[in-house]
């Protein structure tokens, strides 16, 4: 491997760069999902009691949660 100790070193801050803001990203994607989902069921008692009874629901609400009101917009809009 050739290069010189400085570019070794641009290249190894670079990919770190990389990896912090991955975590970052994924840090924040995830506490906005989990903060919209409890506002949901905040909002709708009714689906929050059902899930609270129902032990087959967690896993489809879960579902629906990621689906019904995500920050990471892609695809076609509902």
């Amino acid at each position: 491997m050739g290069g010189t100790a400085r570019g070794r070193h641009r290249h190894r801050r670079g990919r770190l760069a990389i990896t912090v803001s991955h975590f970052a990203a994924g840090h924040t994607t995830t506490a906005a999902t989990l903060t919209n989902g409890v506002l949901a069921l905040l909002n709708h008692q009714d689906q929050w009691q059902a899930l609270r009874t129902d032990r087959a629901l967690p896993e489809p609400a879960i579902e629906e949660i990621l689906r019904f009101d995500t920050i990471a917009y892609t695809g076609l809009p509902r």
